[in-house]
Formats: C-alpha cells, sequence, structure tokens
C-alpha cells in the first residue's frame, strides 16, 4: 500500500506514518512539502491512498481534494484537521473527500483508509454491475421496460430497442404515461388490461400475447412477460418486464393455418368427388387418411415451431465460456449451466463459421462492438442450429470480457421450409386425385 502524506509539519508528518503502520505493515510512504513535489507525484499517480493537512503554506486540503478526484477518482482522501477545522472537513465530504480525522485522534486514521477502500471498492463493483446490466439489457433483441402499478401502466423506464421496433424514442414513449394503452390494438384492449389489472390484484407473474400499433401505424406482436418486483416488507413496488417481438412467428403460424385450411378443403372437395362413385370409395379413403396423417405431421412439426425460449446469455474470457445461463445450457444441450463452463465457445460453433468468430472475438479484445449476425451452433448431441448472436465487451469479475446473447432460430426458418413442404402436398393431391383418370382405369381393370 502506498501512502501520500502531504502535511507542512514534520512531526505531524511522523505521527500519521507510526500510526499507518500499525493499519498497514507493508506501507510505503511519500511525503509532501511543496507544490513541485505534489506535481511530479500526480505526474507519476503510483500512489493508493492520498493524507492530507487542510492547513498547508502552498495551498489547503480542499484544492488538493479536487485535483485528486478530477485526475484520479478512484484514489480515496482522507484530511487531516485540526479540532476547530471540522466544518470546513464536513463541507469536504460533500466535495468527494472519503473521510477526515482529528490531529487529537489520529490513532484513528488506519480504520479511516480501510474504510475509505473498501466503500471505493464497493462502488466500483457496483459500477461495473450496473454497466453489465445496462449492456445486457441494451442487446437483448426485445424492449425491456419498468412499469407503474397504476390504472395506465405507466412506463418509468424502456429500454432503447422501443425506438427500433416501435418507433419511438426512449423520451417520446416516457413523455406520455398513457403511451402503451394507446398503443394497444382495439381487438387485444380489453383481455390485455384484464389480465394486467388481475396481476395487479394477485401478485401473479404477467404473460401476455398481443398486439400494439407501431408510430406509423403498422402492427407488431408481442409476447410480454413481467412480474411484479417487491421490497423487503413483501410490498409491491413496480412491474419489471421483456416485450419479445413475435410478429415473425405469428405470421408464420397464419401461413401454416392457411395451407392446413387448404389442405382440409381439397380433402374435403375430393372426397365428395369420389363418394359418386362406390369402386372409387377405397382410394378415397386411403388418400383421406394419407392426408389426415399429413396434417397430424403438419401440427406436430407446428407446435415445435411456435413453442418459445428464453435467449441464451453467456460471458467468455480468452475464448472459453465463464458464465452461461440456464437458457443457454438448454439451447446447447447441457443438464446444467456447469457442464460448460471452462469450456471453448469455439467447440460450440460450426466450423463453417470459425474464422468469422474468430474475428469477431479478436473486435471484442479491442473494445469494439460486433453487431448482429446469424451463425450456426453445434449442440452437446451433435445437432445443428441456426442462431442469431449478438456480443459487446463487458467487465466481469473486475476483468475485461465478452458477453453474448444468442437467440435459436432454428424453428423460424424451418417455417418456412414446411410451408413450402404443404404446397407441395397440395399439388400432388390435386395431380393424384384426377377422377377421370381413375374411372378409366377402373374401366379397364373391369373389362380384363
Amino acid at each position: 500500500m502506498k501512502f501520500l502524506i502531504i502535511d507542512d509539519n514534520p512531526a505531524d508528518r511522523e505521527l500519521i506514518i507510526r500510526e499507518l503502520k500499525k493499519g498497514f505493515a507493508d506501507a510505503q510512504f511519500m511525503e509532501i512539502i511543496r507544490q513541485s513535489d505534489f506535481d511530479e507525484a500526480l505526474h507519476r499517480a503510483d500512489f493508493d491512498v492520498v493524507i492530507t493537512d487542510y492547513k498547508l503554506n502552498w495551498t489547503d486540503g480542499l484544492w488538493i481534494l479536487r485535483t485528486i478526484k478530477e485526475l484520479l477518482p478512484h484514489i480515496p482522501v482522507v484530511m487531516v484537521t485540526d479540532s476547530g477545522n471540522e466544518e470546513i472537513a464536513v463541507e469536504s465530504m460533500k466535495s468527494g473527500l472519503d473521510d477526515y480525522v482529528l490531529k487529537r485522534n489520529l490513532r484513528r486514521i488506519p480504520f479511516a483508509v480501510k474504510e475509505s477502500l473498501q466503500r471505493i471498492k464497493l462502488l466500483e463493483e457496483l459500477r461495473e454491475s450496473q454497466a453489465r446490466y445496462r449492456t445486457l439489457v441494451e442487446q437483448i433483441p426485445a424492449i425491456t421496460y419498468i412499469a407503474a402499478l397504476d390504472e395506465a401502466s405507466t412506463t418509468l423506464y424502456v429500454s432503447p430497442q422501443v425506438e427500433m421496433l416501435l418507433g419511438y424514442t426512449q423520451a417520446e414513449y416516457r413523455a406520455d404515461p398513457d403511451i402503451w394503452r394507446k398503443s394497444l390494438h382495439p381487438d387485444d384492449y380489453e383481455q390485455v388490461m384484464t389480465e394486467v389489472a388481475r396481476s395487479h390484484a394477485t401478485g401473479e407473474p404477467l404473460i401476455l400475447e398481443y398486439r400494439l400499433l407501431a408510430k406509423d401505424g403498422h402492427v407488431l406482436w408481442f409476447r410480454d412477460m413481467a412480474t411484479i418486483v417487491q421490497d423487503e416488507a413483501g410490498r409491491p413496488l413496480y412491474l419489471q418486464g421483456v416485450m419479445l417481438d413475435i410478429t415473425e412467428r405469428k405470421q408464420a403460424e397464419e401461413e401454416l393455418r392457411k395451407a392446413h385450411d387448404g389442405l382440409e378443403r381439397r380433402v374435403k372437395e375430393r372426397t365428395t368427388e369420389l363418394s359418386k362413385s362406390n369402386a372409387l370409395l377405397e382410394q378415397e379413403i386411403i388418400e383421406h387418411k394419407r392426408a389426415e396423417e399429413t396434417l397430424r405431421e403438419s401440427e406436430k412439426r407446428y407446435r415445435s415451431l411456435v413453442e418459445l425460449s428464453p435467449d441464451a446469455i453467456f460471458v467468455i474470457d480468452g475464448g472459453n465460456i465463464i458464465y452461461i445461463n440456464s437458457a443457454g445450457a438448454a439451447l446447447l444441450g447441457a443438464k446444467t449451466p456447469d457442464e460448460l463452463i471452462g469450456k471453448s465457445i469455439l467447440s460450440f460453433i460450426h466450423p463453417d463459421y470459425h474464422e468469422i468468430v474468430k474475428e469477431r472475438m479478436r473486435l471484442g479484445r479491442q473494445g469494439k462492438p460486433v453487431g448482429l449476425l446469424e451463425e450456426k451452433y453445434v449442440r452437446l448431441d451433435g445437432e445443428v442450429i441456426d442462431v442469431e448472436v449478438t456480443a459487446a465487451p463487458i467487465t466481469y469479475e473486475g476483468k475485461p470480457a465478452g458477453q453474448v446473447v444468442v437467440r435459436n432460430i432454428t424453428e423460424r426458418k424451418q417455417a418456412k421450409e414446411l410451408s413450402d413442404a404443404l404446397n407441395d402436398i397440395n399439388a400432388v393431391v390435386t395431380s393424384t386425385l384426377d377422377v377421370d383418370k381413375i374411372l378409366q382405369r377402373v374401366v379397364v381393370e373391369a373389362a380384363k
């Protein structure tokens, strides 16, 4: 521990150093008695704590405090003062002074230094935690919000993604307390407000799918998942939630429904035609059962397609996973996150994307954020999945790391393939059930 001792009185400096040695056996001391000494020490910045007298021949302790905090805000400053200067010391505390000690009670100085160091460490950890949370919130491809528990669910905070998805800036969205209710689709309004009121009354989580009107009037579907945050006494404070854009999923669902209805209609039309001829009844039954089986398989794939899961979030250091959430473990096929800690992220990335990912990791180590990228991941069971990946540099446990957010888009791509398959089935049904050709075949067979 290196101390900068700023005091004109050599006797006071000796007393301060003696007391500090009692609390810091390995302490090193640099004694400052003039402006030039201070300027040189400030230029080198090779110290951990500043101990300064308030009264100095060449300046005062308040100037020392402001200079240190402006250039080295993480360095604690403890002021030593006479009993008559307590009010000045208290005023200095308001300007960022970490602590002060009266000269008649210098034995307290080691404790003041330790408390100041601990307080600054906690503040730094808090800033890192807030930075990680902010980075995470702004990376997730969804709107994160905090709302009041009033009738209008007044927005207290909304993440920047609101502008990308709904067209409103954060300031515009928060400026209108009723903007969320105004944006609800008329056909969904009554059901949504009923569920919100029920959640407020019971304290149960809120999970809804509904439509919102964007600023330009176009319609978006959202899956809203929220919970009521309570204080230590169990009193409700506010509603905190995430709104995922599921518009593409709903569009795929509508396409599947239309294909499903079209296939049903074709089957019914052909059933009516074939029912006119008993000779063709058996063939009609076979085709009908085949159509029903196709429908069941289609519905099974559809249920798999529309199933949603939370995004995977993990932190990497040197290319290795040092943290991963439960959704990430599920995405990669692990039973628990612990199975994946220490593994290389490249072991889960398809070889076709290794060079691209290495380049993105290099940019991340330089402190540069990387944008959205579609990749392929390989699960522990060998399954290849399509994902959207965003990454950004963060500080994790006091060290630089990379934070990665992964969304599984395999189902979204499969939906398009499934729709094409159903259209092909319609074409096959239409071409193979030509009644006239079947009747001709029956006549020929009868003639034999």
